[in-house]
């Protein structure tokens, strides 16, 4: 999804992350037709060498244009038109722009490994390297804007990765090199990247999510995945979030107003709301697309004696990512109860987590019928498939080798 995450919370609560006033202030840098291309130069050949996909307009305004074939691209190809003649003179004047905007922090010329940068414009004086992960928050902010200012060239490090987090925009990410700009192979980056003088060049396969912009220079592709941001925020709204005791267990419940290439939730737990160590204990398909009420729920069977605090990690398909708030659950003691399913309501199977090896797993209707039957493997996970069954509740009973039984409710949907 290309778009930022904006998790609209309808209760109090602790906030993951304090909103940045700083970015209401910064005015976003106007591209103009540019835009609309995910690679171009305004003087400068083209090259495509592998398979790369491409979604976007691609071009040059002076220069040769060797690509599409090969390569994949979703979206129009212009060359010296034009179209390209406008998207130029656009594209040199943003950079302008961009160069001339007054930096508000100096970084050094090695990027990442581990840093966090807040919204505003973070310069660099001399030719940069990015390294690790570098991660660039938004502060629950979906208007924050990241200017990043390199006097030289720009290159990434293979295993290097741009994040965007709490409702960070890909939108709103531009860096601004004075020189070339190359992406190694095994690297992640993220923003739109627009360089005065010098060439494009993205290798191996590594993804590219924005754009490669050249006032002047060559764009070289080779199998790689590069994809235009939207021009429109779609954002994903998270109704509620509850987190409740349910006998000796946790029950969380959430559900969404809409959502827009969403991928998953991952519920995250801790035993401390200022600690940084969060644990994913499930990780929960997402709807995608919807544009109605979605509902979701799961329960942590695995809850420690004292806080239990939990939060919602909502994760796009394009890998930007938000936080919900956190909720407390408290516990006296511990009850012990090693059998848990997932999902419930369930549709074409379950999960059944906790039966020992040699336990038989039965699914029975409301009648006493067995409808499947399934011996554990120990793994303290099995996949029980039903076969084709009416909606409704049924009973999933997990017998043990010295015959203890554990009953629980399932819905069918």
């Amino acid at each position: 999804m290309k778009k930022n995450l904006l998790l609209i919370m309808s209760f109090a609560g602790i906030s993951a992350f304090p909103v940045s006033a700083f970015s209401q202030v910064l005015p976003l840098p106007n591209l103009g037709t540019a835009s609309t291309y995910a690679l171009f130069t305004s003087a400068g050949a083209f090259n495509v060498t592998g398979a790369a996909i491409v979604t976007g307009n691609v071009g040059t305004q002076a220069g040769a244009f060797n690509a599409f074939p090969p390569g994949t691209l979703t979206g129009t190809i212009n060359v010296a038109n034009a179209a390209s003649l406008q998207a130029a003179g656009d594209l040199c004047a943003a950079y302008a722009d961009l160069s001339a905007r007054i930096c508000g922090n100096l970084i050094g010329v090695t990027i990442g490994n581990g840093q966090t940068l807040s919204p505003g414009v973070h310069c660099s004086g001399a030719a940069s390297t990015i390294s690790g992960m570098l991660s660039l928050d938004g502060g629950g902010d979906p208007n924050a804007i990241f200017i990043i200012q390199v006097n030289g060239a720009l290159a990434t490090n293979a295993l290097s990765e741009v994040l965007l987090i709490n409702s960070a925009s890909l939108n709103n990410v531009f860096w601004q090199v004075n020189g070339a700009f190359t992406l190694a192979a095994n690297s992640v980056f993220r923003g739109t990247v627009i360089t005065s003088a010098g060439a494009i060049t993205l290798l191996g396969s590594s993804p590219l999510f924005g754009r490669g912009l050249a006032c002047n220079g060559a764009i070289n592709v080779q199998a790689n995945l590069v994809t235009k941001p939207a021009l429109v925020t779609l954002p994903v709204t998270l109704l509620n979030f509850s987190a409740t005791k349910q006998a000796g267990n946790a029950l969380l419940k959430w559900s969404t107003a809409s959502e827009q290439g969403s991928k998953n939730f991952s519920v995250e737990r801790t035993n401390s709301a200022t600690s940084d160590i969060w644990k994913s204990i499930v990780v929960v398909p997402a709807a995608g697309n919807s544009n109605s009420v979605t509902a979701y729920q799961m329960v942590d069977n695995n809850v420690g004696k004292g806080n239990n605090f939990y939060r919602l990690r909502s994760t796009d398909l394009d890998g930007n990512y938000g936080f919900s708030n956190i909720k407390l659950v408290y516990f006296d003691e511990v009850v012990v109860n090693p059998i848990r399913v997932f999902p419930n309501p369930f549709q074409n199977n379950i999960m059944v987590y906790g039966a020992k090896q040699g336990s038989t797993i039965l699914l029975v209707d409301i009648n006493g019928k067995i409808v499947k039957e399934q011996r554990a493997g120990g793994s303290d996970k099995d996949q029980l498939e039903v076969p084709p069954m009416g909606s409704g509740m049924y009973l999933l009973k997990v017998i043990s080798a010295d015959g203890k039984t554990t009953t629980l409710k399932v819905n069918k949907q």
